[in-house]
């Protein structure tokens, strides 16, 4: 999601099925920025239904080369004192920091996508916009929004989807109860190092425009 950059045969499905593990993939990239495997399995089950001519127009994000160099700084600067065990104070990112290290990862530069971040009370909205030339369908992109919720409890990252909505219009209620209530960030709790950086903070507060990431142990 954030700063550190953690070490990161089905049957014939039915129509449904092939939404459903859509919308499942498609969540794990907006959160990570990344998930390129995945996805690309996942859009070569898209429907033309969930996509469109033309991507949205999100703009870019509103941070220059020195204000990316600097977050870059505080990231690796956080990143190193939380690895190490060393006091550090909070790292705190706005939804344009957000969007800058998303748009700036290598697997998403990859794809060519578009996203925007807006952070509320508890949750965290993402908007995406991914060409899909590059998997076989020219002239075509997928526009989704989402808004998560992201919590920390007991050194457990959670995170999980509140809402979603594909060319403006929600998701279909099955597929959204489908993928409620699940932790879409439980994939890193496979990865050691991931795992064990997570165990090192202590809490993620979302809310006022930025997410604060507190470590155990603080200045």
């Amino acid at each position: 999601m954030s700063a550190p950059q953690p070490e990161s045969s089905p049957a014939t499905p039915t129509r449904k099925t092939r939404g459903c593990l859509f919308w499942a993939f498609v969540m794990v990239v907006v959160v990570s920025g990344g998930g390129y495997l995945a996805y690309r399995y996942a859009i070569h089950r898209i429907v033309t239904a969930y996509t469109e001519t033309k991507p949205l127009d999100l703009g870019e994000p509103l941070i220059s080369a020195a204000e990316f160099g600097a977050l870059d700084g505080r990231l690796a600067a956080f990143a190193h004192a939380v690895r190490n065990k060393t006091p550090v104070e909070p790292l705190v990112l706005t939804g344009e920091e957000l969007a800058a290290l998303v748009a700036r990862s290598p697997e998403f530069s990859r794809l060519g996508g578009r996203a925007r971040f807006s952070i509320g009370d508890g949750e965290i909205r993402a908007d995406l916009s991914l060409p899909l030339e590059r998997m076989g369908y020219p002239n075509r992109w997928f526009n989704g929004s989402a808004a998560f919720a992201v919590t920390l409890e007991n050194g457990v990252l959670i995170i999980t989807l509140r809402s979603a909505s594909v060319k403006g219009e929600l998701v279909p209620g099955w597929i959204g109860r489908k993928l409620q209530g699940r932790n879409l960030a439980k994939d890193l709790y496979e990865k050691p190092l991931a795992a064990s950086f997570i165990a090192r903070l202590e809490s993620i507060e979302v809310g006022n425009g930025q997410i604060t990431v507190v470590p155990r142990l603080r200045r």
